[in-house]
């Protein structure tokens, strides 16, 4: 016998888990799968940055849902989170930075942040800090001789993203949602003289009116069987973990986070070897080497892990929210930065595919339809 809903969420990582709860908490019948730990989960690999600076060049609405996102969080998202479920997400809202070494990469920067200043649009606000400046930030740590300064950007944040997942998982189970776990979703047939969707996984079947495909890069076979031609490609990034220390790191950097027990993590490798989550030493040696470069005491702090994940980038790298024009009430969603716009996700996103009437004026810009 099949397992019913009003809404059937394929994918339970923090994309398909903030609109699960969302739907949850509107009283909506929700059954979420999640294809279990042997999923590429993105969130292996995922810093917990809620990042605004340099995103956006060629897609100003990109600039515009980035930075509503962050205003979100600041305001009431992460008080929300927290009153309902309980989980402090260790949420620091006082901007972020980019450690600029040498004159090449100062320059660099100036122009990439020039080219996504765009008239009639919300900017970030961003400025440049010279190495007195920068070196204010962090009393504790002295800076490395190649840095010259850093980009600051005063809406950039961070959190623990492990425990913004569970918090979301929390929520939509609070509010009678259903999380069904090892489901990995193989097959969806749709009826169309009833307008249901059946979709088969390795051991139960499940029947819904409303389809949502956000199952990171196992959404391109699903998202085809509901006339959607998505493209993904999977990007390796790897990480790095310090043993812990005092607070000596108090901004989120590119690259660079201390986190809340005082561990510190390294990262923000990009690499195209397919479906490979496995380490790579030479990346390992080149976060080590620009971390040492950027402050010289990490010599001294011992390495406690290395690991890597896969990131979900479409074409361009932007998101992908859409409906399917061949069948109706399919909806595939896709986004590599969940933390930062899971504000958006939780109340924009569940409210457009609740009710059309009320589509983000960004959503045009981020149809599957701009890679054709």
């Amino acid at each position: 016998m099949a397992n019913l809903s009003d809404f059937l969420v394929v994918g339970g990582g923090l994309m398909g888990s903030a609109v699960a709860s969302s739907l949850a908490m509107k009283n909506k019948q929700v059954i979420m799968l999640d294809e279990g730990d042997l999923a590429f989960r993105a969130s292996r690999s995922n810093f917990g940055l809620i990042w605004v600076q340099g995103k956006g060049v060629g897609m100003p609405d990109y600039v515009s849902w980035t930075l509503q996102a962050s205003m979100r969080w600041k305001k009431d998202f992460n008080d929300f989170l927290q009153e309902e479920t309980g989980y402090d997400l260790h949420l620091r809202h006082k901007g972020g930075l980019v450690l600029l070494h040498g004159d090449k990469e100062v320059q660099e920067r100036k122009k990439h942040l020039g080219t996504i200043e765009q008239e009639g649009y919300d900017t970030p606000t961003i400025s440049f800090l010279n190495r007195k400046e920068t070196q204010a930030l962090f009393p504790d740590f002295k800076l490395g001789d190649r840095v010259l300064g850093a980009s600051y950007c005063e809406e950039d944040a961070d959190l623990n993203p492990l425990y913004l997942l569970k918090a979301l998982h929390q929520l939509m189970i609070k509010y009678g949602g259903q999380y069904h776990a090892n489901q990995k979703a193989l097959k969806i047939t749709y009826d169309e003289k009833n307008k249901i969707y059946t979709v088969k996984t390795q051991s139960d079947v499940y029947q819904t009116p409303k389809l949502i495909i956000t199952a990171g890069n196992h959404s391109v076979p699903l998202a085809r069987q509901v006339g959607i031609p998505l493209e993904l490609r999977a990007e390796h990034g790897q990480i790095l973990a310090l043993g812990r220390t005092k607070q000596v790191i108090p901004y989120p950097l590119s690259g660079i986070k201390q986190n809340a027990e005082g561990s510190i993590i390294l990262g923000a490798t990009k690499n195209d070897f397919g479906f490979n989550d496995t380490s790579v030493a030479g990346l390992s040696q080149k976060l080590a080497e620009r971390a040492i470069a950027s402050f010289p005491d990490f010599k001294s702090l011992n390495l406690v892990r290395t690991w890597a994940g896969l990131r979900v980038l479409t074409p361009d790298s932007y998101p992908v929210y859409c409906e399917s024009e061949s069948h109706p009430n399919s909806y595939v969603l896709i986004s590599h930065s969940a933390v930062t716009l899971a504000p958006n996700h939780f109340h924009q996103i569940t409210n457009w595919i609740l009710n059309n009437n009320e589509k983000p004026r960004e959503l045009d810009s981020f149809h599957y339809n701009r890679f054709q």
